[in-house]
């Protein structure tokens, strides 16, 4: 989100948790985001009111070992419902690396 801020005006981050329950990593980079990137918890998140967006999934990485479930069950059923392209950083969060699919997943486009 914030090397995408650099060229686009109209950026989101649509979050799951609040950072402090998350990686160091994570952490970091929330910190490091300008103040020009808008960030809404996914509760507040009104997706029909986001007009042509590019969804970039990045909810989960590749070392998912379990069907999602939860508050992120709900997240990827609202991506999968929005109009626009879906690109998945690395594999579509939802989608284990090691097994076959059980559950759902993020339906990505690229």
């Amino acid at each position: 989100a914030r090397l995408i801020s650099e060229t686009y005006k109209c950026v989101m981050v649509v979050f799951f948790e609040e950072s402090g329950k998350c990686s160091a990593d994570y952490q970091t980079n929330w910190r490091r985001l300008p103040n020009s990137v808008s960030r809404i918890f996914w509760r507040d998140f009104q997706s029909e009111t986001v007009q042509n967006p590019i969804v970039i999934d990045g909810i989960f990485g590749v070392g998912i070992n379990r069907p999602v479930e939860g508050v992120f069950l709900e997240g990827i059923r609202i991506i999968n419902r929005m109009i626009g392209d879906k690109i998945a950083i690395d594999v579509p969060s939802g989608i284990p690396a090691d097994d076959c699919l059980k559950g759902e997943a993020v339906k990505a486009d690229y």
